[in-house]
């Protein structure tokens, strides 16, 4: 049975810590994703990009 410290969600703490961990590693993935992608002169596609989604009106 759970102890009364725990509260309702037995093992929130660790469940939480995982999650937090996770996004981290997610947030340094995508990190190294976007320099690889500015080390490669990726910033002609975020012109492109932008152009395609709606015309700008200048």
């Amino acid at each position: 049975m759970a102890r009364a410290t725990d509260g309702p969600w037995p093992g929130a703490r660790a469940g939480a810590g995982a999650v937090a961990v996770a996004a981290f590693e997610a947030l340094v993935q995508t990190g190294a994703v976007m320099a690889q992608r500015y080390e490669r002169g990726g910033t002609p596609r975020i012109a492109r990009r932008s152009r395609s989604r709606v015309p700008l009106r200048l």
